[in-house]
């Protein structure tokens, strides 16, 4: 099980495009994408691991982006002009910031088909904005989940369809070349415009919040509370948006509740030019959302609309390039600011090329320039995920893997409590895989109680993990005392801990029709929760009880 590092997908493109970048354009022949480019690609490729083998990381990172441009070229740029090639070919900032930023989840043959249609509709403003066209490529590749921006308001009401993406750059840079914006697009990166691009607001909203929302950078935490709270849609329990559009100016005329308030801040910073997003979680008091936005570059406010006197658990939003969950840590480490120092470029370079080493199943040379890109900096997790990868390929003994595990952990430990996580879930799993059913229970054990205060949920997705092994060993009785035990560590965070660990819980008893013991499950939840009568935890114990009835009924016909 791969852990997922939002934060080192993101950081890699900036981390690495202006790596030992130079100043002036690469002079490259048009005669070049009328040969053999997979054949120049792979001259590109040996000189990248010879520049390598020799110590020459810059050189050796710009060769290796080299070589997986002209392959994807390839691929999938064959119908590209000319010029468009030429123009990522002799800039080298922008064609390693491009390539770089592409992965595994981007539809990489419409990001191309994207790219052209934009450079052919514009190519003057492509070439003054190219970073633009990039985030509109990988943004507009795939289109957008439901439950995005939130899930409190149905597609008929906002439907998730972005305009055409010339439209959206036309747009865009229309704004900007007015005087409208209130940050340089084009000195923003790709991965900072995506926040910008990944926006549902239509053409009237845009014309309206130009014309009628005045702000600042530092005001625009103002723009959350200028929506009048419907407490009364609160206290009726309706959470989702009734009425006819989802316009900004009906949110502001009717008001709405926080997932609307956060909505109507994200998108008109957005239209601003402010790359901004939305994160959601659940606290004591019941599910929130709120709001991030870019203050300044690379500095990011992530607590717009966050009440302070309520404890949440982290905050959650998509990633609008690959439209997977990501938390508000993980996009917190990205600003930090170590990704830009040389060390932690010198780590992400040792780990190209280590990835490119365990690809190619080498795995004595993958481990060699993984350790390297350690000694840079050990706070990559990509590069300890790429050991792990090669330790077990190669079937290191058992106790190395572990040792692995615990060294890859000790740099995540105080900082990035997600990342840690995800290794020791990693590692849990690998001690239950190995019969080592003690080993793993003390390691849940011990990050519960280190967790559970300032992260339960972190210490739930753990308590998740040991009631999930308990079911697959079909002990009712084991299960019972363990659901009680540990629910009752959270008893003081009811409506996190039944959203978070009782919910997933029922879910995997339903998948195997276990209607009684859920139904069990259930009642224990009450006893250890204790819910206040017509509270927010009430109403959902009843629902869920009302459900699983509605599902053993139908089951049994």
């Amino acid at each position: 099980m791969k852990p997922s590092y939002f934060a080192v997908a993101i950081v890699f493109a900036s981390a690495l495009s202006c790596f030992g970048a130079p100043k002036k354009a690469e002079l490259v022949s048009p005669k070049v994408f009328e040969g053999d480019l997979p054949a120049l690609s792979s001259t590109y490729n040996k000189a990248a691991f010879a520049d390598y083998s020799a110590g020459k990381l810059k050189e050796a990172y710009n060769a290796l982006i080299n070589s997986k441009y002209y392959s994807l070229v390839d691929k999938f740029g064959k119908d590209w002009p000319v010029d468009l090639k030429m123009f990522f070919a002799e800039n080298t900032e922008l064609r390693n910031e491009f390539v770089s930023t592409l992965c595994d989840d981007d539809n990489t043959e419409q990001v191309f088909a994207i790219l052209a249609k934009i450079y052919n509709a514009f190519p003057e403003k492509f070439a003054k904005y190219p970073r633009l066209a990039v985030a509109i490529a990988v943004v507009f590749d795939t289109p957008p989940p439901n439950e995005w921006p939130h899930a409190q308001v149905s597609d008929k009401i906002l439907p998730r369809k972005f305009p055409e993406p010339e439209k959206a750059f036309e747009t865009i840079v229309g704004l900007r070349e007015k005087g409208r914006f209130l940050l340089a697009t084009e000195k923003l990166s790709v991965r900072e415009l995506k926040f910008v691009v990944a926006a549902l607001s239509d053409e009237n909203d845009i014309k309206w919040v130009q014309q009628k929302i005045s702000t600042t950078l530092a005001n625009i935490p103002k723009l959350y509370p200028s929506v009048t709270y419907d407490k009364k849609r609160l206290d009726n329990k309706q959470f989702d948006w009734t009425y006819g559009n989802y316009k900004l100016t009906t949110i502001k005329e009717f008001g709405g509740i926080c997932t609307d308030q956060a909505y109507y801040t994200s998108e008109v910073a957005k239209r601003k030019g402010v790359p901004a997003f939305i994160l959601s979680g659940a606290g004591t008091d019941g599910g929130h959302a709120w709001v991030a936005y870019m203050k300044a570059p690379g500095n990011w406010n992530f607590n717009v609309g966050r009440y302070e006197d309520s404890r949440f658990v982290t905050g959650t939003t998509y990633d609008p390039q690959t439209w997977k969950k990501a938390s508000d840590h993980d996009l917190g480490a990205m600003c930090e600011g170590f990704y830009n120092l040389e060390k932690y470029r010198n780590n992400m370079v040792c780990t190209a090329f280590a990835k490119e080493y365990l690809d190619a199943e080498d795995y004595v040379q993958a481990e060699k320039c993984a350790f390297a890109a350690v000694k840079f900096d050990d706070r990559n997790a990509e590069t300890w995920n790429i050991l792990i990868k090669s330790y077990k390929a190669r079937k290191a003994a058992d106790n190395d893997i572990i040792k692995l595990y615990a060294q890859a952990m000790k740099g995540f430990t105080a900082k990035y409590p997600d990342i840690d996580a995800a290794f020791r879930r990693e590692l849990m799993q690998y001690l239950i895989d190995l019969e080592r059913f003690d080993d793993a229970r003390r390691l849940s054990t011990s990050i519960i109680i280190k967790t559970r205060q300032a992260r339960p949920d972190i210490a739930m997705s753990f308590a998740r993990m040991e009631l999930e092994s308990a079911i697959a060993e079909d002990s009712a009785d084991k299960l019972n005392s363990s659901y009680k035990r540990l629910l009752g560590v959270f008893k003081n965070d009811g409506l996190i801990a039944f959203s978070n660990l009782s919910i997933p819980i029922f879910n995997a008893l339903l998948k195997k029709q276990k209607f009684d013991e859920c139904l069990g499950l259930l009642e224990i939840s009450r006893k250890v929760l204790k819910p206040q009568k017509d509270s927010l935890l009430e109403t959902e114990i009843d629902s869920v009880k009302s459900q699983i009835e509605g599902f053993k009924i139908k089951h049994n016909g």
